[in-house]
Parts: structure tokens; sequence; C-alpha cells
């Protein structure tokens, strides 16, 4: 009896390990739950309660029986783990788009110098970087991006089973895409501001021609900066629904991955 009731915690503890380790590396790599200022303790405590959450659903779906070989089954670890970095990681790739504008924004009005610590990365990045992030996280909390995260991971394991793995040359191509997504968003999020600053630099060329006595050199410094701010403010109302429809489109693209390994199943 003790035998049984031994092989059956190992069978089950087996299980729950793997999807706990999958949910876990999500929440390392994914925006808002990877944020430094979240407790490693409050982060492995979620991730704990999730995968007990879900832990009957998956068990109640596995056709294997976990292997009892230790090798296969520290392989498999390795592929919850690269599963969940996955999904974590194209989720934070769009949310980086708006730290790459914000990069854009500062060159642009002249706060290049200036670095500011990120409350959420708890790295050093220009200052209007941070201001960018911190409005992505708003938006991204605010249409519920996080509880998407969890759905997503919860999702995953229909279609990457565990004890299975069909990762393909389709998996690189996703996060090159993605990252070539996040600069190019983040380049157009930036030409409103690249344009006004392009067209005073231009009107400040030919008053210099004109009036050459006029120091127009230092005049320029808080000039780009008065007016990039002001910009800034006036674009950032207007890009509030494109902010929305990058994290939708994150969602869209994160749901096509899913959806690629179930075709392949």
């Amino acid at each position: 009896m003790e035998k049984v009731l031994t092989d059956f915690f190992l069978y089950n503890f087996k299980i729950f390990f793997l999807i706990f380790v999958r949910i876990t590396s999500l929440f390392f790599t994914a925006p808002f739950f990877s944020s430094e200022d979240l407790p490693l303790q409050i982060r492995t405590g979620i991730a704990f309660f999730t995968a007990i959450i879900i832990f009957p659903v998956v068990n109640g779906s596995l056709d294997l029986t976990p292997d009892v070989n230790s090798i296969a089954y520290v392989i498999n670890i390795i592929n919850q783990i690269i599963i969940g970095i996955i999904i974590g990681l194209t989720a934070q790739i769009f949310y980086l788009i708006f730290q790459v504008s914000g990069q854009f924004y500062t060159i642009q009005i002249g706060f290049g110098m200036i670095n500011t610590m990120d409350p959420l990365s708890q790295t050093e990045i220009a200052i209007l970087g941070t201001f960018q992030g911190i409005i992505g996280m708003i938006v991204f909390l605010y249409i519920s991006g996080h509880h998407f995260l969890i759905y997503a991971i919860t999702k995953s394991f229909a279609y990457f089973p565990l004890f299975s793995f069909n990762l393909s040359g389709f998996t690189i191509e996703m996060l090159t895409v993605a990252v070539t997504k996040m600069f190019y968003l983040g380049f157009m999020f930036a030409i409103p501001l690249i344009g006004i600053i392009f067209i005073m630099t231009m009107i400040l060329g030919l008053l210099a021609k004109i009036a050459p006595q006029m120091n127009l050199l230092m005049l320029s410094f808080p000039l780009n900066i008065l007016v990039g701010l002001a910009t800034l403010l006036i674009i950032q109302a207007l890009l509030l629904e494109s902010s929305k429809e990058i994290f939708y489109y994150m969602m869209d693209y994160i749901n096509q991955f899913l959806n690629y390994a179930k075709a392949r199943a």
C-alpha cells in the first residue's frame, strides 16, 4: 500500500513539476510578471497556485505516462522552459516597442545623455524610454494583457502537450518577425515627432542663412526640447488606440503560434 501511494505521488509530482516549470518560465520573461518590482516570492507563488489550478485539467488530458528515465525527464523540463520563454519573450518584444519609440523621442529632442532607472526592468534607459515604458505597461494592464498571458500558457498545454515537443524552424521565424516588428512599429510611433523636429531644423537653417548674426545654435537646443515635449503630449492621446492595437496584435501573434502547434500535432 505504501509503495502504491509513493508511486502515485511521484507520478503526479512529475507532471505537476513540468507544469510549474513552464508557467514559471513565462512569469520570468513576460512583461509585468518579470518586473523586478514584483518580488521573486510573489512571482513564484502565483506560478505555483496557477499550476495547482490547471493541474487536474492537464493531468486528465495526458495520453502518455511520464517516462521514468531521468534523462528523458530532464529533456522534458528543458522543453517546458523553452515553451514558456517563447511565449513570454514574444510578449516582451511587443512591449519593448514603447521603449524603442521612447529612445527615438529622446534622440530627437536632445535628451540622449540623460538616462534614468527603469522601475520595471531595473536597467538604465533613456528618460523618455522609461516614460513610454510606463505608458505601455498601463495600456497592457488596461486591456488585461496579463490575464491573456495566463490564458495563453494554460492553452499551450493543449497545443504543446507534456512529454512531447513539436517546435520547428517556425519558432525562430516567429521571434525574428517579432523583433523586426518591434523596431518598425517603434519607428512609426516616433515619425510624427521626427517630422516636426526635422521641419523645425529646416526652418532654423533657413533663418541662419537669412540672419547669420543670430545665435540660432544656442536657441535650437531649448527650442527642440520645448517643441518636442509639446508634440509628444499632443500625439500621446492620438497614439493611445494604436498602443492598444499593438497588444491586440501581440495576442493574435501568440495565438497564431499556438494554432500552428495544434495544426502540426
